[in-house]
């Protein structure tokens, strides 16, 4: 399912697109830095309603990990 405001074709709503891959090793290595801060009962406490902390990590580890495979 997409998203599209009514009367806008494709993604030109979305602006010119940029190229962001320079951005995935330090914002990977931030997250990194953080998760290794966690103490062991961090990981299990609620990050969003439904969510723990390990949840959500994992979550995004594995997008971060389908991006940069392609």
């Amino acid at each position: 399912m997409e998203f599209r405001p009514s009367g806008v074709p494709g993604h030109a709503w979305l602006g010119t697109p940029i190229d962001a891959r320079a951005l995935f090793a330090p914002e990977h290595a931030a997250l990194m830095a953080t998760l290794r801060g966690l103490a062991r009962s961090d990981w299990s406490k609620e990050a969003v309603p439904g969510w723990t902390v390990r949840d959500v990590a994992a979550h995004v580890q594995a997008r971060l990990t389908c991006a940069l495979a392609g």
